[in-house]
């Protein structure tokens, strides 16, 4: 674990703070067949593909926001091809809740 002791200027700004944190937290838990559960803030595609690889599995929620989402997922107005879809499938399962108008 890491102590944050602020900006590092030779560095300069980090990208994927929340995955790096995430990575740094579960090292002890990695090729155990654990399950994470996380917030929206730290969750990635290439998080999960990492955890994926070391038999981590991840149970986040994703902001609809983020640019590895399909956008047939976050649009809603579009369909989705099964070539996608399954490519999609294979890394992740996911589930997309819409919800409903109400009058």
């Amino acid at each position: 674990m890491q102590i944050y002791t602020g900006k590092d200027p030779v560095k300069g700004r980090k990208t994927n703070k929340g995955s790096s944190s995430v990575e740094d937290l579960v090292k002890e838990l990695e090729n155990t067949g654990r399950n994470i559960t996380g917030d929206n803030f730290f969750t990635t595609l290439g998080l999960a593909r990492k955890m994926l690889s070391k038999k981590t599995a991840l149970v986040e929620t994703i902001r609809n926001n983020r640019v590895e989402l399909l956008s047939a997922f976050t649009n809603g107005k579009e369909t989705i091809s099964t070539a996608q879809y399954l490519d999609f499938k294979r890394i992740l399962r996911s589930c997309l809740i819409v919800p409903r108008n109400i009058m």
